[in-house]
């Protein structure tokens, strides 16, 4: 799945729930039948008006048009919404600082949508446009509605998830190149949405890597540099590995640099002091610096770190770090010496 740029959720039971214990008027199971038939999907489609749909349900199931109508009244007014999951939803928009885009897309008719937004207790501004199947002229799953999305949007359907509480609708959004979930929990969508907006959250740092990070992010604010930049990503893990560090030589107040060097130690806790730590897939080439060296900017030496495989005899796939990163071991230099 590409980089995902978009999030499309439903209403009904995922957005918006009846409260725990809510007994319409009428069966649930009528409820649940009306819902379903042609006459009430016409309705949401806006291809019959509310009043003929009233009357052609309580001719359908013999019950008055008004008993028809005060019970999905009733409905109405007791949904709640879910701010759980709305309120997860507005914090990854504001962790990715506005650059995701949130749509509602949900099979509900033109009154009802009406009388829904009147709702002053959910934050409609999450919402970057909702979509209703009033408003299209088609419901889901047809495909219809998810094509009248995509063209109102221009979203990349593969940088879309989109949420649903039914597999049919689930189904019809996977096969316009929707990422699919149907709704379960709301910690299940939350944490596929985190997952799916980054990729490595469930793979969180370990606390030595967490130490490393802090020293390069420490580095990188007094030096104004990006230490890995430059960097082909596929050699990134071996040269932190092999154990090649930001160049101390760039922060002039010692006090920062020996607070930078304590995160950095900590964090390769694998890398014995003044030893190699010896990488997995490529040997690593580049300049190192030794701690006592006085010199400004500081002497350096060639260093290669090998991987198991190499013979060391003779090594000519060394990938050459970049002259910015230089790993400080305890040695003594030998151009600083008399």
């Amino acid at each position: 799945m590409s980089t995902v740029s978009t999030i499309i959720v439903d209403f009904a039971d995922v957005l918006f729930k009846l409260p725990a214990g809510f007994i319409p008027s009428i069966s649930p199971k009528i409820l649940r039948d009306i819902r379903a038939s042609v006459t009430w999907h016409d309705y949401e489609r806006n291809h019959i008006t509310e009043e003929d749909c009233y009357n052609h349900v309580g001719d359908e199931f013999k019950i008055a048009p008004n008993e028809v109508r005060a019970a999905f009244d009733q409905v109405r007014n007791s949904l709640e919404a879910n701010y759980d999951l709305i309120t997860a939803i507005r914090k990854l928009k504001e962790e990715t600082y506005g650059t995701l885009r949130v749509y509602a897309m949900s099979n509900i008719s033109l009154p009802d949508w009406k009388m829904l937004r009147t709702k002053s207790d959910v934050d409609w501004s999450i919402f970057d446009r909702v979509f209703i199947s009033g408003d299209a002229g088609a419901r889901k799953p047809d495909l219809a509605f998810y094509e009248y999305v995509i063209t109102e949007t221009g979203i990349d359907p593969l940088a879309t998830v989109f949420v649903d509480n039914r597999q049919k609708n689930v189904d019809s959004a996977k096969a316009v190149g929707f990422h699919g979930i149907v709704f379960e929990t709301d910690d299940h969508v939350k944490d596929v949405l985190t997952s799916a907006l980054y990729p490595t959250a469930k793979y969180p740092l370990s606390k030595p890597d967490d130490l490393y990070a802090l020293g390069i992010t420490i580095w990188e604010i007094y030096t104004e540099r990006t230490p890995f930049d430059g960097i082909d990503i596929d050699f990134l893990e071996d040269v932190v590995a092999a154990g090649f560090q930001p160049n101390m030589s760039a922060v002039r107040e010692k006090d920062i640099r020996a607070l930078i060097m304590t995160f950095l130690k900590e964090g390769n806790l694998s890398l014995p002091e003044g030893g190699q730590y010896v990488p997995y897939d490529v040997c690593v080439a580049g300049d190192v610096a030794y701690e006592d060296c006085t010199a400004v900017p500081p002497h350096t030496y060639e260093k290669t770190v090998h991987h198991e495989g190499c013979s060391r005899t003779f090594c000519e796939d060394s990938y050459l770090s970049p002259i910015i990163l230089s790993h400080i071991e305890k040695k003594i230099c030998s151009q600083c010496l008399p």
